[in-house]
């Protein structure tokens, strides 16, 4: 069978995508592959295909357990052979999918990277050779990622093992850096890299910054209409937001993951239904969705990653038809965004002492280690360290340990069930019969049916999922029961903790002894802000927005996606000599206040709408009065994103002139420079001291972040080394010296100065005596 009929018959399509054929021949042609294409791109297609049109069968490794289940049983629909390995599943259920895997009547295997730790998998893979290894979601196993895993570390031992060859990965937002970490841990030799489809020739894009995000998204909500998806920036916006819309009679429902599980599928089924068209959620919704008509993307706060945003907004217009993705943003978003990277990266010395509260706080000496799962009770650690540490501090110092080795933390989808029986065969078997015909009765009947006499021996892992769809009943009635034939002794059952948890890996130790790789936190520290500023220059770049993203996952092509806010203002964008009149204007106003000054006055003196005497004298007063206020803002917000002016907030949200912008004007020659070599053109000056002067002023720009001139002017620092004040008095007395200059410079002038020895005298003459 072609690629071309097994694309007909198993999924219904007459024609590839760009892109999916070269790839799918690539892999057929035995090549190693890293293909990097977008959420709704025809990923799945690239993998599945190869996998179906060759013998044998082919192995996908994929971290999502609903989405894994998702595919598994599409292509069962369409009438393939497939299966998927991961926690969901109990030991019975395991044991038949590696018989028909054994047996050859599995063409694609879905497993979680945790199961390739399993030696007895790893040994049964070698023994039977799949024909290709697939990795999606292929991004978590690089440390550079946004969605890192430590579990997807374990593939290249596998692989090594296992003796695969041919290897393929697959991601839908990867940067050169992560790529190149990708090829590395999964030692693909010479890979063929393809980044294809990020194109989404029906989303439109559009950035607005704004503060009154709530009424701007009531109104968007009525323009676009939905499914819509709007994500905040955490659970309580997302909450207030929700509420707010209710309000305003519009009917949603809110999503974060401190919901729990059973109201989350919920929330994700009405909205999959149709029964609620509007989602406010934090990013943890939309993994594993696959709502082909969601028209509308809002993203109340701007996300910390261009691959997140990619990624959110990419869940919009599935089905080809018209769809927006719009961004609200302002400053404050930066600020959220910085709080969240310094919460992930704490110090070492923090991590250490959140290290011992926790452990503290469940009890565990050192030495000790606990082999059941430990919850995280927040508030308890805060009491023991006598500080309110928030909580995503306390889980980037967990992140921090589980790298280092220490611990494990486990999130939902690794949280089991298990149980084993308490009576023996012929007890269970009596009490059964004792039973009316109730939720328990059915339950012990399906346990026996399942799991058989395993339960008797030892402790086994329910499938919970399969229990309730099998018995029809909620996840919460099931739990209870459980939990009431454990303690009427008739069963140990074990749930997956409510709170978060974690498993201690080695024995407790003394803090000052933990080994953290601190240069690593540094360095994804680092990398972590280069992304948010990749985003802000998004938010504030004037071309086509498609085209930025287009060129920040490496398709380099000359791009215009004609649907952008900013190629729809194409015919209204300025011509380049305006913009960089506008440009030098607003970095002349800036370089009027060495003590900065407010962005508004910065526009009303440039559009001359200020009634000040003092900023009408300006030379560039009314400057810009002939363009709008709409033409003005984004080059200011340019201007500052670009490093060429910035805003002090503990100082009022002031902007100052930046080495950098001072540098423009200089280069412009609309300032003169302050050399650093040039003499003063006092005659009186001590030329020695005057020079001493100018390094005291270097250091000072460098603290401050100030250009040189803003400090002190050349012939203020000729002054004072012809005077050599002794005091601030006498440094105040000199013509141009003011009470910011000395509160920035004094002290250390001063010291230099009272530092020049006292000449002695040395003419030889002494009293007569």
């Amino acid at each position: 069978m072609s690629p071309q009929e097994a694309l007909k018959k198993y999924f219904g399509y007459d024609s590839f995508r760009q892109g999916q054929q070269e790839i799918i021949e690539a892999i057929l042609n035995r090549e190693n592959v890293l293909a990097i294409l977008p959420t709704g791109g025809g990923k799945s297609l690239c993998y599945q295909i190869p996998a179906l049109v060759t013998t044998g069968f082919s192995i996908v490794i994929s971290p999502l357990i609903a989405l894994m289940k998702d595919q598994v049983d599409n292509l069962r629909n369409a009438g393939v052979s497939a299966e998927f390995i991961n926690s969901s599943l109990g030991g019975y259920e395991i044991d038949r999918i590696m018989r028909d895997l054994e047996q050859g009547l599995i063409k694609l295997l879905y497993v979680a990277p945790e199961r390739l730790e399993n030696i007895a998998f790893a040994d049964k893979i070698k023994q039977l050779k799949p024909s290709f290894l697939f990795v999606d979601e292929a991004h978590c196993i690089s440390e550079w990622g946004h969605n890192f895993r430590p579990g997807y570390l374990k593939i290249r031992d596998f692989i090594t093992y296992s003796g695969i060859r041919n290897i393929s990965a697959f991601t839908a937002t990867a940067t050169e850096e992560v790529r190149e970490d990708i090829t590395r841990q999964l030692n693909m030799r010479d890979p063929l890299t393809f980044v294809r489809g990020f194109e989404r020739e029906n989303i439109s894009l559009s950035v607005h910054e704004l503060k009154e995000k709530k009424a701007k998204t009531a109104e968007l909500l009525r323009i676009y209409g939905t499914p819509a998806i709007i994500y905040t920036g955490s659970r309580k916006k997302a909450e207030e937001l929700s509420e707010y819309l209710t309000m305003r009679k519009i009917e949603n429902l809110y999503y974060h993951a401190g919901l729990p599980n059973e109201h989350r599928k919920l929330i994700q089924e009405r909205f999959l239904s149709g029964k609620v068209n509007v989602i406010v959620a934090t990013n943890a919704f939309g993994m594993g969705i696959d709502k082909e008509d969601v028209r509308l993307v809002i993203h109340f706060n701007m996300p910390g990653t261009i691959e997140s945003y990619y990624q959110e907004f990419g869940r919009a217009g599935r089905d080809g038809k018209e769809s927006h993705a719009v961004m609200l943003f302002e400053r404050a978003d930066l600020k959220l965004q910085q709080f969240f990277i310094d919460s992930a990266f704490p110090k070492k010395d923090l991590v250490a002492e959140i290290y011992d509260a926790l452990l503290d706080s469940v009890s565990v000496q050192q030495g000790d280690l606990p082999e059941k799962l430990l919850k995280i009770d927040y508030d308890l650690i805060n009491l023991i360290l006598g500080k309110n540490i928030p909580r995503g501090t306390i889980l980037g110092a967990l992140n921090i340990l589980e790298k280092a080795g220490y611990l494990a933390a486990i999130s939902d989808f690794r949280q089991k069930y298990f149980f084993s029986y308490i009576l023996n065969p012929e007890q269970l078997k009596k009490y059964t019969k004792s039973l009316p015909d109730n939720i328990k009765k059915e339950i012990i009947l399906w346990l026996v049916k399942e799991y058989g006499n395993s339960p008797f021996e030892r402790t086994v892992m329910i499938d919970t999922v399969k229990m309730v769809q099998e018995l029809a009943t909620g996840e919460a009635a099931l739990r209870d029961s459980l939990f009431e034939l454990d303690n009427s002794g008739i069963i140990s059952f074990q749930a997956p903790a409510s709170k978060d948890t974690f498993r201690l890996l080695i024995p407790r130790i003394k803090s000052t002894k933990l080994v953290i790789d601190s240069r690593f936190v540094d360095q994804n520290f680092n990398n972590s802000f280069n992304k948010l500023k990749q985003i802000e220059n998004f938010v504030y770049y004037t071309g086509c927005r498609f085209a930025f993203i287009l060129k920040y996952f490496g398709d380099r092509k000359e791009y215009k996606c004609g649907k952008c806010d900013n190629c729809r203002r194409e015919n209204e964008t300025l011509p380049a000599d305006a913009t960089q009149f506008i440009n030098e204007s607003v970095l002349r106003a800036v370089h009027f206040f060495p003590d900065g000054v407010s962005p508004v006055h910065v526009f009303t003196i440039l559009m001359g709408n200020s009634k000040s005497e003092n900023y009408q004298k300006l030379p560039v007063f009314g400057i810009c009065s002939g363009f709008q206020y709409g033409q003005v803002k984004p080059v200011f917000n340019l201007l500052l994103a670009n490093g060429y002016i910035f805003e002090n907030k503990s100082k009022g949200n002031r902007v100052f002139l930046t080495n950098k912008g001072y540098a423009s004007l200089v280069e412009l020659r609309l300032i003169e420079k302050t050399g650093d070599t040039s003499l003063p053109s006092d005659p009186g000056a001590d030329l020695e001291l005057f020079f001493k002067l100018k390094g005291v002023r270097e250091r000072m720009a460098k603290r401050f972040s100030q250009p040189p001139y803003l400090i002190c002017s050349d012939e203020i620092l000729a002054g004072l080394s012809r005077v050599k004040p002794k005091t601030r008095e006498e440094f105040l007395e000199l013509p141009g010296t003011n009470e910011r200059m000395f509160s920035k410079t004094g002290d250390e002038i001063l010291s230099v100065i009272n530092a020049i020895p006292v000449p002695s005298d040395d003419s030889g003459n002494k009293d007569l005596v």
